[in-house]
C-alpha cells in the first residue's frame, strides 16, 4: 500500500496497527504524532515516514511497539519539537531540536556529577 498526499500537514494516530505500507510521500507534513502504534505488520513504517516527510517540525513517537529499532534515518532539518521513546527513535535525528522530551534515563552518578560541578 502507498501512503501519499501532497497537501496533508498534520497526522495524529492513536491505537492503530498499520499493515503493508511500502511507500510514504507526505512532502508538506509538519506534525506527526504516533501514540500506541503497533508496527509489527509494517516494520519500516517509521523509516518510511521520516524519508517521505522532510518538512517535519513536530514529532511525537510514544508507546509505540516495534520489533526493531531504526538503523538509518534521513535527517529532519526542520524538526523543532520532539517527544520520543529513545529505544525506537535514535537521538541522532533529534539532536538539534529546540524542545526534546524523552524517556531516556541517566544513571544517578552521571546526573549528580552534572548537578554538582
Amino acid at each position: 500500500m502507498v501512503f501519499t498526499c501532497k497537501t496533508l500537514v498534520v497526522i495524529k494516530l492513536v491505537y492503530v496497527a498499520p499493515k503493508n505500507i511500502s511507500f510514504v510521500d507526505l512532502p508538506l507534513l509538519k506534525i506527526l504524532h504516533l501514540n500506541s502504534i503497533g508496527l509489527s505488520g509494517c516494520v519500516d513504517l517509521l523509516q518510511q515516514f521520516f524519508s517521505g516527510s522532510l518538512n517535519l517540525e513536530d514529532l511525537k513517537v510514544i508507546n509505540t511497539l516495534s520489533y526493531r529499532n531504526l538503523e538509518y534515518v534521513h535527517s529532519l532539518p526542520k524538526l523543532v519539537r520532539a517527544e520520543i521513546d529513545t529505544f525506537l527513535v535514535p537521538l541522532e535525528i533529534v539532536k538539534n531540536v529546540e524542545v526534546l522530551v524523552t524517556n531516556l534515563v541517566m544513571p544517578v552518578k552521571f546526573v549528580s556529577c552534572i548537578l554538582f560541578i
